[in-house]
């Protein structure tokens, strides 16, 4: 039979420590063995008791409970009929159970959901759709701030070439207008002749090529 050995002052505010302190998880402490003869569960359970942690983890250990017989039984009948296509996050808290607890069962059932058959939830358009609004607009503002940032470099880099008397034309960005010396510093390169001479756009790399842009902003690019 399992003895259970109750926790002492010493381990109690040493406990504490590893967790105020020196901000350490349960399986940190336990793989560390700074309790020895305790278990992962006990860790884990007296830190629950005590209310430390993140009360995020704390939530979701009290929440991981096992199910009662009925319980289990009514979400194995959910699972095989109307909740066969229903992602985790959705089943969850319909049983007041976690996303994994539910992916466990549904593994245990042989009911796991496929890439095709989880992509085509409800839930996962509504996601994508804001994920990809969310990045566009996050692509823009890193843009405008690296075209900012770049371009004062660019300047400073144009101004100093001028006055040590650059022997290179002048060529126009094809986007912006602005003239600059026609080099791979400040173009992009396009592919080498035979002859040995190097071939550039017309955009600068302040702007950046075009297609690039579009790439980058395509929601089938992105998927892929």
């Amino acid at each position: 039979m399992k003895r259970l050995v109750p926790w002492t002052i010493k381990e109690v505010n040493y406990l504490r420590y590893l967790v105020n302190k020196k901000k350490l998880s349960p399986n940190k402490i336990y793989k560390g063995c700074y309790f020895l003869g305790r278990t992962l569960r006990s860790i884990a359970g007296q830190m629950v008791y005590l209310k430390l942690g993140n009360p995020r983890v704390r939530a979701r250990l009290v929440e991981s409970q096992r199910l009662s017989n009925e319980k289990r039984r009514n979400l194995f009948d959910f699972l095989r009929g109307p909740g066969r296509y229903m992602p985790n996050s959705e089943v969850a808290p319909l049983f007041k159970i976690t996303c994994e607890m539910s992916w466990y069962y549904r593994r245990r059932l042989g009911l796991s959901l496929k890439k095709k058959e989880a992509f085509t939830s409800e839930k996962f358009r509504k996601t994508r759709k804001i994920w990809l609004e969310a990045m566009n607009a996050g692509l823009v503002k890193y843009r405008e701030r690296r075209s900012k940032y770049h371009r004062s470099e660019l300047i400073e880099l144009f101004r100093k070439l001028a006055e040590s008397q650059c022997t290179s034309p002048l060529k126009r960005c094809k986007s912006c207008g602005e003239f600059w010396f026609n080099t791979e510093t400040f173009f992009y390169r396009a592919r080498v002749l035979t002859n040995g001479k190097l071939r550039l756009y017309n955009y600068c790399k302040v702007c950046g090529l075009p297609w690039e842009k579009k790439k980058e902003t395509d929601p089938k690019v992105i998927a892929a």
